[in-house]
């Protein structure tokens, strides 16, 4: 006769989502470290003020120099040079897999 368990859902839920946010801590450092490659260095500032966070289910990267925007879009008189939506175009379909394949 078939043994009757209990129903963990709750503690199945929190394992997933502790699952998660490892996860999300590893690609946020991970496309951080990228970022920081492709940012172009004059003085290292822009390249040493990009950060990263996780929020909740999110992780947000940024480059906080004042001037990070006019390097990543340009301007009139400079050329665009995007570090940061070059980067995570290129690496978006990896951390998508990378998430899904390391869920559980």
């Amino acid at each position: 006769m078939a043994k009757i368990t209990k129903w963990r859902g709750k503690e199945l839920e929190q394992l997933i989502n502790k699952n998660m946010e490892k996860r999300l801590d590893k690609v946020g450092a991970d496309l951080a470290g990228e970022v920081k490659k492709a940012a172009p260095v004059d003085t290292g500032k822009l390249r040493d003020s990009i950060i990263w966070q996780r929020k909740n289910d999110t992780v947000v990267i940024a480059a906080t120099a004042e001037y990070a925007l006019y390097v990543e879009q340009g301007t009139r008189t400079t050329r665009p040079q995007p570090f940061l939506r070059n980067t995570l175009a290129k690496e978006r379909k990896e951390i998508e897999k990378d998430i899904s394949r390391r869920m559980f």
